[in-house]
């Protein structure tokens, strides 16, 4: 952050020091007796995290942190194949780093080769177990991809070229069409790496055209020149007849610009559910407990979340949509007891949502929890639909169809 935005040095030394006492003497670093019990990541993620953000807070070794031991664990644990770290794209991506920041380039191309040749599929860096995040699926492989980019970037070597531009093209097209590309440490990522080839990639602006197709049928253009300092955007009018509906739509961005590009897809539409994801590990049921009620009447409402899976998770999130005509109550009395109570470790509402969260569950366990929700406004009304999902795996969501209810107004406000 302190590249971005002002930040306390004493703040970046105080964490520093703080981290290198956890050392435990062995290479790795000791947990706190609050740790994760189900969610936390493997220890060796976590040793080998920690010490890539102590390395990337000194890049240039300008503070000459002890960390020998630690990098020694990581390299030995790295370089064997065999071995759960060896195996394990994520954590070879942390030490492959590690090691070309602390000057150790021949361990760290044997390992950027290693994740070159074994691990890409399509741009994509493959083969990760998990990320300090506990991320999965589409999350996980950004969050792996970015890392090993920012280690062939930092290689400066011919040899990268290609897997560069393949990882570089496929980081940007997992950009969805609000700027995120996933979670939040995903997108961090994503956006470490890209910012770091672009910086290195910088060429010529030019003027150009940019073109889209559906089906060999230019459905929209639009000129740039060499003043365009944003993106260059290009909204298509009336997607609608230019897509075939419920069937493949071969689409081609084209441009005859002669430097090429990253580009972003995206195509926004309304249901009333969503299609749930088959790879969602966790499910979800809300259900309001009276269809008609009566303005002022509390009603309510049943929520339950259940890991499906026999494994434990990290941060599972449920939001709930809420009917217009109803609120909950501005005391937040209930959401408090039961964050208190531990069964909830979080909560909050934006606009017609409710937003709970867990920071771990057990593997199979239920959480099931009701809040009253006051009806606030005589009319009849459908919220938006309610999801639950693991906030590293945003990509699979479990969606249940929307709370709907009718409100009588109450006598004389007819």
């Amino acid at each position: 952050m302190a590249r971005v935005h002002p930040v306390d040095r004493v703040l970046i030394q105080r964490t520093q020091t703080y981290l290198l006492s956890r050392r435990d003497g062995q290479g790795g670093f000791k947990r706190g007796p609050d740790g994760h019990t189900f969610g936390s990541a493997p220890k060796h993620t976590v040793d080998a995290y920690i010490v890539w953000a102590l390395v990337e807070s000194d890049p240039d070794d300008a503070e000459k942190l002890d960390l020998k031991t630690e990098i020694a664990a990581l390299k030995a644990e790295a370089l064997n194949e065999n071995s759960t770290g060896g195996k394990d794209a994520y954590f070879v991506a942390l030490t492959a780093n590690v090691m070309l920041q602390r000057g150790d380039r021949e361990t760290a191309h044997k390992l950027l080769d290693r994740l070159k040749d074994k691990h890409v599929k399509n741009g994509a860096v493959t083969g990760a177990a998990t990320s300090i995040t506990r991320s999965g699926g589409r999350d996980l492989e950004i969050e792996t991809t970015a890392l090993v980019l920012l280690g062939w970037l930092r290689a400066n070597d011919p040899a990268y070229a290609t897997t560069v531009k393949d990882a570089t093209k496929w980081l940007a097209q997992q950009r969805g069409g609000h700027g995120g590309f996933g979670s939040t440490q995903s997108t961090i990522m994503a956006l470490k790496a890209l910012t770091l080839h672009a910086k290195k990639s910088a060429r010529p602006a030019e003027a150009g055209e940019l073109r889209v197709l559906v089906g060999g049928k230019v459905v929209g253009t639009r000129r740039f020149s060499e003043q365009d300092v944003d993106v260059i955007g290009l909204d298509i009018a009336n997607p609608e007849t230019a897509l075939t509906l419920g069937g493949k739509n071969e689409v081609e961005i084209v441009t005859d610009a002669k430097q090429p590009y990253p580009f972003a897809l995206s195509y926004t539409y309304t249901t009333l559910t969503p299609v749930s994801a088959e790879k969602c590990e966790v499910q979800i049921s809300t259900k309001l407990l009276r269809a008609e009620a009566n303005e002022g009447d509390t009603v309510p409402l049943a929520v339950t979340l259940e890991n499906r899976a026999k494994k434990g998770q990290g941060m599972t999130i449920v939001i709930v949509g809420i009917p217009a005509g109803m609120k909950v109550p501005t005391d937040m009395k209930q959401l408090t007891d039961l964050r208190e109570k531990g069964v909830v470790s979080y909560f909050e509402t934006r606009d017609r949502e409710l937003i709970l969260y867990c920071r771990e569950m057990a593997p199979e366990q239920k959480v099931a929890l009701t809040v009253d929700l006051v009806c606030d406004v005589p009319g009849t009304y459908r919220g938006p639909a309610s999801r639950g999902y693991l906030y590293y795996d945003a990509d699979h969501k479990y969606w249940v169809e929307p709370l709907s209810i009718k409100i009588a107004p109450l006598a004389g406000n007819e």
